[in-house]
């Protein structure tokens, strides 16, 4: 997930310096295994995949992170499961 965010980066230069700084936020967090950017190119969002029982601890840490270097912006941080899927 990591390198598919820095290739969209380098390679590409999708995400706003904002979207970027939440990346490496997210990516320097304990229990995530790695981020990637996510959206339709109307701010979009960061998508993270993190250890199940680290992941509420994660979404802490990350959400006072962000809002401690951008505090003028509205955010959600969040942890949703996956399903079984269709059976």
């Amino acid at each position: 997930m990591n390198q598919s965010c820095e290739s969209s980066i380098k390679n590409y230069e999708v995400g706003s310096e904002v979207l970027i700084q939440l990346h490496e936020i997210i990516s320097g967090t304990s229990g995530v295994y790695g981020s990637r950017f996510s959206g339709g190119g109307y701010g979009g969002c960061v998508v993270a995949l993190a250890k199940s029982d680290l992941a509420q601890n994660a979404c802490a840490e990350i959400a006072e992170k962000f809002s401690a270097l951008h505090p003028e912006l509205p955010s959600q941080v969040f942890v949703v499961e996956t399903g079984d899927g269709l059976q």
